[in-house]
């Protein structure tokens, strides 16, 4: 493996070649495109495209791909790990009760402000990567979501690369999200999460053919009854029960709690197993509610981008050195302002989460790491540029 392979690869989609010489050709990770045109040395970690014109080394590279300064990226690249973070997989760990080390097995990892929650398909290849923020800084400043997705990931269920370890197909357990997938795999129980009580589909229900029972974890509250109706439009009633963790106490609503308060207990968790009451499948795959929900993250992604492709179309906008601006009147000039503006022009019923999300997609793609690569910006160092 070349110095830098390793830190860059998480980047780099689709079909790629490395030369002998360390040099990686592939489809370039800051534009969309079909035919190759990114090369970078994982010796020197210098790259360029050909297509679009970024360039730089390593440090700029990473602060692109993870839209932070080239001073955090340098302690990234150079201390192993996020030094700024202010959430880290020691913090989950220690918050959930987990093994760090066994965290780690799994696949998570430290991101900038966040933690990285890998997705696996069965053959074990990364389909999705899934941000975990710091739950107290939820709905405050930018990370306003408790959870976000990497760009292109395919959200699928939580734990697939594991079904084929399960020997026996006599149950699985479905639960909501990955802290409670992760807490009873350490009891032994074989369960897939699902990223979001709204977010089950149809298509999740292959891999679980081959399993006679379902029990499906009932949270008993909003959320928890929507997931259990939600899995009534996905799987036969013949496999469909339903477990419980306020069974065992009614001041916990999950596997997670349990086993934070020291509690859980194996064979009370799947003693609560009963068969899912006939008139709450018929009644939530009845003719007027057929339509197929969309789900939490489609509705999420499909309205942001839409509303950030609008803007970028109507509005010239770079990103750089933390602020957005915009060109008019031959003057790139700060004004987020605008661009918020936009943003309630198209749907005055944007709320902040929205508006944060589409201001990270213009971010995405708009950002600028270095301006000598392009003389249309030299004097954006002091605020304004004019064009001849």
């Amino acid at each position: 493996m070349y110095k830098y392979e390793e830190l860059i690869m998480p980047y780099i989609k689709g079909e790629y070649k490395i030369s002998p010489t360390g040099e990686l050709t592939g489809l370039c990770p800051f534009h969309d495109e079909t035919h190759p045109s990114f090369s970078i040395n994982l010796k020197t970690g210098f790259y360029n495209c050909f297509s679009c014109g970024e360039s730089g080394n390593l440090t700029t590279f990473i602060a692109s791909m993870e839209n932070i300064s080239t001073k955090e990226a340098f302690k990234l690249i150079h201390q192993g790990e996020y030094a700024s973070s202010n959430y880290k997989l020691e913090d989950f760990a220690r918050e959930k009760y987990f093994d760090i080390n066994y965290l780690k097995l799994l696949g998570l990892s430290n991101g900038f402000n966040c933690i990285h929650i890998p997705y696996y398909d069965q053959q074990g290849n990364l389909i999705g990567t899934r941000l975990r923020f710091n739950p107290s800084k939820a709905g405050k400043g930018k990370n306003s979501s408790k959870f976000s997705w990497k760009k292109d990931s395919k959200i699928n269920l939580y734990g697939l690369n594991g079904l084929n370890d399960i020997s026996s197909n006599d149950y699985i357990v479905l639960v909501e999200g990955e802290s409670d997938a992760i807490t009873l795999w350490n009891y032994g129980i074989p369960c897939v999460g699902v990223p979001g009580a709204n977010n089950l589909r149809k298509s999740f229900a292959e891999p679980l053919e081959r399993f006679e029972k379902i029990y499906v974890h009932n949270e008993g509250d909003r959320g928890g009854e929507n997931f259990v109706k939600n899995a009534c439009k996905v799987f036969p009633f013949e496999k469909l029960y339903t477990v419980s963790s306020k069974q065992i106490n009614p001041k916990y609503k999950d596997p997670s709690e349990l086993h934070i308060a020291g509690i859980f207990d194996t064979d009370k968790f799947l003693a609560t197993a009963k068969k899912i009451d006939k008139t709450l499948y018929d009644e939530a795959n009845s003719v007027e509610d057929t339509a197929p929900a969309q789900t939490e993250t489609e509705k999420e992604l499909e309205e942001h981008v839409k509303i950030a492709k609008e803007i970028m179309n109507s509005m010239h906008i770079k990103y750089y050195a933390e602020d957005y601006y915009v060109y008019e009147n031959g003057v790139y000039k700060e004004n987020r302002v605008a661009i918020e503006k936009q943003i309630l022009k198209i749907n005055i019923n944007s709320k902040i989460r929205q508006i944060n999300e589409v201001l990270n997609f213009i971010k995405l793609e708009t950002y600028i790491s270095d301006l000598d690569i392009c003389t249309q910006f030299i004097n954006f160092r002091n605020r304004y540029v004019r064009f001849d």
